[in-house]
């Protein structure tokens, strides 16, 4: 079945923070599709695009549209090393 949520959306789970304006919510693929200026903060990473999908059994976060976003790898040293990425 399928969930539709409006204005001002705010989904917490453990590993991810999400806000949208608009968001729908599959429970038979349990999938959640943010739009709406969409943002997802995944640890230290921010995600940002026109579309944003989760698939939330594994978390993994396919991103559509205009995409921005801050990516902090660790590097072999356990430095953190911080990209910026603006792609459309």
């Amino acid at each position: 079945s399928i969930t539709l949520i409006q204005i001002k959306v705010r989904i917490i789970s453990e590993d991810l923070v999400c806000r949208s304006d608009f968001a729908e919510y599959n429970s038979d693929k349990n999938t959640l599709v943010l739009t709406g200026d969409p943002i997802v903060y995944k640890g230290e990473d921010v995600f940002k695009a026109s579309k944003i999908n989760i698939n939330l059994d594994n978390n993994d976060i396919v991103m559509e549209g205009k995409v921005k976003g801050n990516i902090t790898e660790e590097s072999k040293e356990d430095n953190k090393k911080e990209t910026e990425t603006d792609q459309e």
